[in-house]
C-alpha cells in the first residue's frame, strides 16, 4: 500500500527558514533596543526582562548578557551581574566591555585585586578604552596607590576630555597628594564641563579651605 503524504519543496523549506532567520532576528533586536532604552531611562526592572527576553531567544547574545549585567549593577544585584559578565565574557572573551563592566562590580564589592585585573585586561584588549583607564584609576586610588591613580586617570582624561567625572576624580587624587591648586584646577574644570555638578563645586570648595589652613 502505497504511503501518502506531502513533499515539501526543498527551495520552499529554505525560503521559510530564512524568513524565521529574520524574524527571531528581529524579535532579539526588538528587545535588546526596548532594554537599552528602559537601561539608559532608569527603569533596571524593566531593564532585566528585556535583555531576558532576547537570551531566551539567542542563548549565545553577549550583548543582552553584558546589558543586563549592568542593570543588575545599578539595581544593586552584584551577584548576579557578575555572573552575567562571566557568561558574556564566554561567549565572546576578546571584547574589553564585559571585562570593565565586571571590574567596575568587584570595585563597588571592594575586591580590588580583581577589579584591577579585569580593568587591565580591558585595557589590553582595546588600548584606548577611556572608561577603564578611569576605573582602574578610581581602584589604584582606593589602594592608595596615588602615582598609579594619577597616571591611569590622566591617560583617561586624554581619551576622553569632556567627561567632567574624570577630572573630578583627579582632583580628588590630587587632594591626596596635597597638590591642591592642581586638584581645584581638575574641580573647576569638572564645572565648566557641567555647571551643575554640585560634588566638584563641594570638593573645590574643600580645597580652598585647605588651603586657608597652610
Amino acid at each position: 500500500m502505497q504511503k501518502s503524504g506531502v513533499l515539501l519543496n526543498p527551495i520552499f523549506c529554505a525560503v521559510m527558514i530564512f524568513c524565521f532567520t529574520v524574524a527571531h532576528g528581529q524579535d532579539v533586536k526588538y528587545y535588546n533596543d526596548k532594554a537599552d532604552e528602559s537601561y539608559n531611562n532608569g527603569d533596571y526592572e524593566i531593564a532585566i526582562t528585556n535583555y531576558s527576553s532576547a537570551i531566551k531567544l539567542d542563548p549565545a547574545n553577549a550583548y543582552a548578557y553584558n546589558g543586563r549585567g549592568l542593570a543588575y549593577t545599578y539595581n544593586n544585584q552584584f551577584a548576579l551581574a557578575i555572573q552575567d559578565f562571566n557568561k558574556a565574557i564566554q561567549i565572546a572573551p576578546g571584547v574589553s566591555l564585559a571585562y570593565a563592566n565586571r571590574g567596575y562590580v568587584f570595585f563597588l564589592n571592594n575586591q580590588l585585586d580583581f577589579a584591577i585585573t579585569d580593568y587591565t585586561k580591558a585595557i589590553n584588549l582595546d588600548p584606548n578604552y577611556a572608561f577603564a583607564y578611569h576605573g582602574r584609576g578610581n581602584v589604584n586610588n582606593s589602594k592608595k596607590l596615588y602615582d598609579l591613580a594619577l597616571q591611569d586617570l590622566t591617560k583617561a582624561i586624554s581619551l576622553d576630555p569632556e567627561n567632567p567625572n574624570i577630572y573630578l576624580d583627579r582632583g580628588i587624587v590630587f587632594n591626596f597628594k596635597n597638590q591642591y591648586d592642581l586638584g581645584i584646577q581638575d574641580f573647576t574644570k569638572a564645572i565648566s564641563l557641567d555647571p551643575e555638578f554640585t560634588t566638584a563645586y563641594a570638593n573645590r570648595g574643600y580645597l580652598y579651605a585647605q588651603k586657608k589652613t597652610i
